[in-house]
């Protein structure tokens, strides 16, 4: 799972014309020998902007294995500022994919310039906050990497 989510990655990196890069990863979680770590896939993604969707679809395996599989893409989605799905069953995937299609069409996006303008590879955190008299949910990506445009 994670080798073909790099490989995702690379490839949005390399063809996206957009600004904003979008990751639906529809798997049972567990990865059965990738070489690519979730450290890397995270931070690829933080450079890249892009944000991760799962849909998880585990069955009755083996409890373990179906917690460790949660946490892995709930790991990963909350860091990039998407969400993770467990459906109970197939039937329920198309509604789980059209809801992601609706979130992604009806999100917005926001920037700001920091106080602090250093290129220098650091993480900065962010926190977003929205007030209004009706009930808002604000997801978003914990921070982000201070680097130049081309990466450096």
């Amino acid at each position: 799972m994670r080798d073909a989510v790099d490989n995702a990655e690379t490839y949005l990196t390399e063809h996206a014309t957009k600004e904003r890069k979008v990751l639906l990863i529809v798997t049972d979680g567990n990865d059965n020998a990738s070489l690519a770590t979730m450290d890397r896939i995270e931070e690829r993604a933080e450079q890249a902007g892009t944000v991760i969707y799962a849909v998880g679809l585990f069955g009755t395996e083996d409890p373990g294995r179906v917690r460790l599989g949660h946490r892995e893409l709930d790991r990963l989605t909350e860091r990039t500022g998407g969400l993770s799905y467990y459906p109970a069953s197939f039937d329920e995937i198309s509604a789980v994919v059209t809801d992601i299609a609706r979130q992604i069409r009806t999100q917005y996006t926001i920037a700001y310039a920091p106080l602090n303008q250093a290129e220098d590879g650091s993480y900065r955190t962010i926190r977003v906050e929205a007030r209004a008299p009706e009930r808002l949910v604000v997801r978003t990506r914990r921070g982000y990497r201070a680097i130049k445009k081309d990466g450096t």
